[in-house]
């Protein structure tokens, strides 16, 4: 081999180990792409409540309760809707933290409140900066879900919550001649003579109303509170008594039976 050509493959294997360590820099330096590079798009709901509320069969019971029950990344992933009884919007930047892609949650002001880590590409674990809690998220869907009206992608909590807590059938114990009911999971009631969808309250204005669980029931357009709930197989929905408190809002607590029904 001939001096020249001998300066040439040197020369080649330089050039080829310096792009090498350019782009590793350049790499390490930019985690924003192998976050990217991850399709976050869609639902992801929080997996630690909904088993919390598998267990208590209620919502106002639950000993832990995350920031957010649910979050919806937009196409380009940097777009995030937090929902928590409520729509937040949130514009979030990329990080690198504890070994990992991770991005960054702010608040109006800039400061950080939380982090979303990728922990596999079914999983996401979000942590307050101000506290040691992590929640666990994973990817969902619930077909026939309503949307939310957020660039029409639908949310899908409401639906997971219902099947975990009382969707299902029933036989209305308490009518003079008891029927069937169906309580299905995307908030319609079928068979029903007195309503025709429900909505459990979670989160929000729920806290300010009572201590207990409540559900939204309609007909037409037409709707109210009532209390819930559920012991063993049997749901009891509660007429709600308003309690006034002093120098505080008024309260609503369970009055009397409006519907017993045996899930079948």
């Amino acid at each position: 081999m001939t001096v020249n050509k001998v300066w040439l493959l040197i020369c080649c294997c330089c050039i080829i180990c310096c792009c090498t360590l350019l782009a590793g820099c350049k790499s390490a330096s930019r985690p924003e792409h192998r976050v990217a590079a991850r399709s976050l798009e869609g639902n992801w709901v929080c997996s630690d409540v909904l088993s919390q509320l598998a267990q208590e069969k209620s919502i106002r019971h639950l000993k832990d309760y995350p920031p957010y029950t649910e979050l919806i990344f937009m196409q380009d992933s940097s777009v995030l809707l937090a929902l928590n009884g409520q729509v937040d919007m949130i514009t979030l930047s990329y990080a690198h933290r504890h070994g990992g892609d991770a991005l960054q949650v702010s608040d109006l002001d800039g400061n950080e409140e939380a982090y979303i880590t990728i922990v596999n590409d079914s999983t996401l674990a979000l942590s307050n900066s101000f506290s040691s809690d992590t929640w666990r998220y994973v990817r969902a869907s619930a077909p026939g879900a309503p949307p939310n009206g957020s660039g029409g992608i639908p949310e899908v909590f409401p639906a997971l919550l219902n099947q975990a807590l009382i969707s299902g059938t029933y036989t209305v114990k308490n009518a003079a001649k008891p029927y069937r009911v169906i309580f299905r999971s995307n908030g319609y009631i079928a068979y029903s003579t007195e309503f025709t969808q429900y909505a459990l309250c979670y989160n929000g204005s729920c806290n300010t109303y009572s201590h207990d669980d409540l559900i939204y029931l309609s007909n037409n357009q037409q709707g109210d509170f009532y209390g819930w709930k559920m012991q063993d197989s049997t749901l009891t929905i509660y007429s709600l008594l308003p309690v006034s408190m002093p120098d505080e809002m008024t309260e609503y607590k369970f009055d009397k039976p409006v519907l017993v029904l045996e899930k079948s």
